[in-house]
Formats: C-alpha cells, sequence, structure tokens
C-alpha cells in the first residue's frame, strides 16, 4: 500500500512532515478556506452552512458563476450571460449536466483573469478531486477581483476536530498533482507573530528592563515613549520583579501589568 504523501521518510518525491507542521498546514488550510467563504457570504449576500462542506456547496458552480459577475458588467469578456440555477424539482442527472455547465462557464471567465495553470479543473471540484487546487484557485481569483481580500479578517478561527482531520486527508492523504503537493508548502509555513504584529497599534503601556529594575517603584509603569525598550519579541517578558509580602504595590501592579500586555498579543494567535 502506498504511504500517504507528506509521511515517512524524506526521499525527494515524498518530504516528510511532522505531526505539528501538517497541524499547522491544515489549520491554515482551514483558515484559507474559511476567509473564501465569508468573502463570498459577504460579496453575494448568501449564507452557506458551516455544518456542510464548502467545496461540495460549490459544486453546481451557481454561486461561482454569479461571483464573477458581481465584478464583471455584460460588456466584458468575463461576465457569464448564461446561469444555470438548480432547484429542487430538478432531477439528479440533469443536475449534474447542470454543473458541468456552470463549472465550465466559471473556470473560461477565471482563466481570462489568472493564469491557467492556477485554475482547477471541472472533476477538481464535481467530484471533490483535489479540493487544495480549487481553494488555491478560489483564493487567487478572489486577489485579483478584490484587492481588499488580503487584509479581509476572518471571523471564524477555531475548528473542530474532524474539520482538521478532514484537511489533512485533502492536504495529504489525496492523490494530489505535483503542481497540487507545491501548493501545499505554502499552507505548510505558519504567520510569522512578527508580520501581525507591525500592523497592529501599540499597546497602552509599554515596559523596559532599564524601566522594573533601576526606576523608582512610583515610575514602574511608564505610559511614555520617552525611554526606548530593547528589542525583543513583542510576547516575551524579558524582566519580571520578584514579589514578596512586604513588596510595595506599584510593583504587584508593574507585574500585573507586564502580563496583561502578553495576554493581549497572544489572544491574536489564538
Amino acid at each position: 500500500k502506498t504511504r500517504p504523501w507528506g509521511m515517512g521518510e524524506d526521499d525527494g518525491e515524498h518530504p516528510k512532515y511532522t505531526q505539528k507542521r501538517r497541524d499547522i498546514a491544515a489549520r491554515n488550510f482551514l483558515l484559507t478556506q474559511q476567509k473564501i467563504k465569508e468573502w463570498m457570504e459577504e460579496k453575494l449576500d448568501i449564507h452557506l452552512l458551516e455544518e456542510e462542506d464548502f467545496i461540495k456547496q460549490l459544486g453546481d458552480g451557481y454561486y461561482l458563476c454569479s461571483l464573477i459577475n458581481t465584478f464583471h458588467n455584460t460588456s466584458t469578456d468575463e461576465y457569464i450571460s448564461r446561469i444555470l440555477s438548480p432547484s429542487k424539482s430538478t432531477t439528479k442527472q440533469h443536475l449534474s449536466k447542470m454543473s458541468i455547465n456552470n463549472i465550465n462557464y466559471f473556470l473560461v471567465s477565471a482563466r481570462r483573469i489568472i493564469p491557467h495553470d492556477a485554475s482547477f479543473s471541472t472533476i477538481d471540484l464535481l467530484e471533490r478531486k483535489n479540493p487544495v487546487k480549487v481553494v488555491h484557485s478560489l483564493a487567487a481569483l478572489a486577489h485579483h477581483l478584490d484587492p481588499s481580500f488580503s487584509s479581509y479578517f476572518v471571523k471564524r478561527r477555531r475548528f473542530s476536530d474532524e474539520e482538521m482531520h478532514q484537511a489533512q486527508v485533502d492536504l495529504f492523504e489525496t492523490d494530489l498533482t505535483t503542481t497540487s503537493k507545491k501548493f501545499v508548502s505554502n499552507f505548510i509555513t505558519p504567520l510569522k507573530p512578527s508580520s501581525l504584529l507591525e500592523k497592529l497599534s501599540p499597546l497602552p503601556f509599554s515596559f523596559s528592563s532599564s524601566t522594573l529594575s533601576s526606576a523608582p517603584p512610583s515610575s514602574s509603569c511608564s505610559t511614555s515613549s520617552s525611554s526606548p525598550s530593547p528589542t525583543r519579541h513583542p510576547a516575551r517578558i524579558t524582566r519580571k520583579t520578584t514579589i514578596s509580602p512586604s513588596s510595595p504595590s506599584s510593583i504587584r501592579i508593574s507585574n500585573i501589568a507586564v502580563f496583561s500586555n502578553i495576554v493581549i498579543v497572544s489572544s491574536l494567535f489564538v
């Protein structure tokens, strides 16, 4: 039996990923998928079910065609003039043909916007053969259609064990193409904390090791930036003050304030 891709020893063709890296990739994959989902809901004014698979809900191609038309008017080549809308009375055989036509209409328009090799095939979506490439293609399309997509904030950031497991199956245990395996590597590297913190406003308090060690108790908590802090990770306590029952209350407040800042920063990555 062929072992899952991404497991075992690294022999060049089958890179080895530890369970921690697989978990990171699964979470990043789910975050990207959730970002696309919430963005589509906002642009199309629709509601996609949380408990149902996102790829499956796009399977008939209707929402994808509607998405293209949201950003292009009738005078453009990308506009899809004919979108087949499924109904409850649609038979399974007719629905299959309708879905194929809608997905093909979408792909023709999408390939005018993003590179051909960045788009997925009809069977990738219709039969869920390559969800990794579908998500990558939709993310690329979203960046081209809406410049604000890159800064779109994902509301839902927690996922169940079942969702994490399915994401790992999609990423590592599906028979992916060579191109899709390269896409997986994009999900392996997690977001660096510094890249996110640079975009955030400063914390209400700033502390330096000199402030905590040499300043008088009354000035241990400083709200000004006259004394620059040494270069350090924003979520690391570089100096803590040991307290005892006889310690001044200002030292206690200082320690608590430092801890509060760490909590604020750490909560951004949960």
